[in-house]
């Protein structure tokens, strides 16, 4: 989606919500027995504030929906990498390590490796290796901990020395562990004082 089809549609819906609306006030007030002012006055209400907020809603809605994905991915990574992990200490394949984590894995993280392996049989990427290098690149600055985990995963697909690469493969799992650890304990803090004032009320 672009920016302006996105703020084009909120537009619509915008619109869309006061014709519906204002009908549905008028409704309202007559059965409610308000005089002309007052109906006045809800209508009024009603123009200014259900267009705002249904402009809000739609324009915001494919942020909210990323962010929402973001978390998705992030809260299966480590699923997604130890299983690359498993399936690397058992034959040092990048290959078979991403078929596998797509077959056995769930959530945001899976469906990436799922479209990495179709990337590659489609030729869009010459190899795995390149697949993943190209989705680490997606990843600066957003995601370090998966970027730093993916690496050392191409690291260890290189080494030709066996405690080398599990060495690799190790710091791999570690990475997203803790990385995905201090998330959820920033989410979690994050909450701290949303919380106290809902008790407060």
């Amino acid at each position: 989606l672009r920016v302006e089809e996105v703020v084009r549609f909120s537009s619509v819906m915008a619109v869309a919500s006061l014709a519906v609306g204002l009908p549905v006030t008028v409704i309202l007030a007559k059965w409610f027995g308000l005089d002309l002012m007052m109906t006045l006055l809800a209508c009024a209400g009603c123009a200014i504030s259900l267009p705002l907020a249904a402009f809000m809603l739609f324009v915001g809605y494919p942020e909210r929906l990323a962010r929402s994905m973001e978390m998705e991915a992030f809260g299966s990574a480590p699923e997604v990498v130890n299983y690359m992990v498993m399936s690397m200490e058992l034959s040092p394949s990048l290959d078979r390590a991403v078929l596998f984590a797509a077959e056995n894995g769930e959530g945001a993280l899976a469906d990436q490796m799922r479209a990495i392996a179709w990337k590659v049989r489609a030729r869009e990427h010459a190899s795995t290796e390149e697949a993943l290098m190209a989705y680490a690149n997606e990843l600066e600055g957003e995601n370090e901990e998966l970027r730093s985990a993916i690496y050392n995963m191409l690291s260890a697909s290189k080494e030709t020395d066996r405690q080398k690469m599990r060495n690799s493969l190790r710091r791999a799992s570690d990475s997203v562990l803790v990385g995905t650890r201090q998330r959820v304990e920033g989410y979690a803090a994050s909450l701290a004082t949303p919380t106290t004032v809902l008790f407060s009320l």
